[in-house]
């Protein structure tokens, strides 16, 4: 399985396109499935890789060093021993990420993280078209794409998947909470403390957050709107809310054509 981190629906439109062309004799099954809410790579992520829900995470509830244990405790759990698996993360497209995929080859099974789409999308400064032609120059140049042909070339069942998408959003301000707030996204914000919640719920444009699955203690507040809670006026593209672009994300099978 490979996680593209960060991949929107609009935005594997443009990777498909980039692959049909560059990978030899495929055949796509495409799906859509949502990403959890709120759409942080701490929460979605984890739960790709751990097949549980946030309120299982434990003490990695806001970051992702647990990954790789909940991912061989899940394959664990399936009857395949350590030495089948390997979870390889950081992955951007170079000849070393490359190498490290052949060195892996001989694994059962294999995670890959693919965080290069993120990286564009916080570093955007012109948006969806920005955005299309950023991933276009970055499949085209690096060795992405050959990455999935050795997988494909070894045998593997190949699935693509995402953890979250990215919207466009416009900043209504940026709230000083200092260590007040556990997670000071820029779409979400993560409260443990009831009185802080409150006062931020009566301060700052936004909503409240309930969803099942996450831990009973936790208070979630999302920005309003198309909005971010960066400086005012301030346009970015980003991921964190409960927008479709956020939410649904691709899930796809590449087979090799008989």
């Amino acid at each position: 399985m490979v996680v593209f981190d960060g991949l929107s629906l609009e935005q594997w439109l443009t990777v498909k396109g980039v692959l049909y062309e560059k990978l030899k004799a495929i055949k796509m099954e495409e799906y859509l499935t949502f990403a959890l809410v709120p759409t942080l790579t701490s929460l979605s992520r984890q739960a790709i890789f751990s097949g549980e829900l946030p309120y299982q995470f434990g003490g990695s509830l806001y970051n992702n060093r647990g990954e790789e244990k909940s991912w061989r405790a899940f394959w664990s759990r399936q009857g395949l021993s350590a030495g089948k698996l390997a979870l390889l993360k950081g992955l951007r497209g170079s000849e070393e990420d490359l190498a490290r995929v052949r060195e892996n080859l001989h694994r059962e099974v294999l995670g890959l993280v693919v965080d290069q789409v993120d990286r564009l999308v916080h570093a955007q400064q012109l948006g969806p078209a920005g955005m299309h032609q950023d991933i276009i120059l970055w499949l085209e140049q690096g060795k992405t794409v050959d990455l999935l042909e050795e997988l494909l070339a070894a045998g593997f069942d190949l699935y693509l998947a995402s953890d979250h998408g990215s919207t466009y959003a416009t900043g209504c301000g940026r709230p000083d909470e200092g260590c007040l707030v556990e997670t000071k996204g820029e779409r979400a914000r993560l409260y443990t403390q009831e009185e802080i919640y409150q006062q931020a719920l009566k301060s700052i444009p936004c909503r409240p957050w309930k969803a099942i699955g996450l831990p009973e203690d936790l208070r979630v507040l999302l920005a309003d709107g198309d909005t971010a809670f960066v400086n005012k006026g301030e346009e970015i593209m980003t991921h964190g809310g409960s927008a479709v672009e956020e939410v649904v994300v691709p899930f796809i099978k590449i087979v090799r054509e008989e």
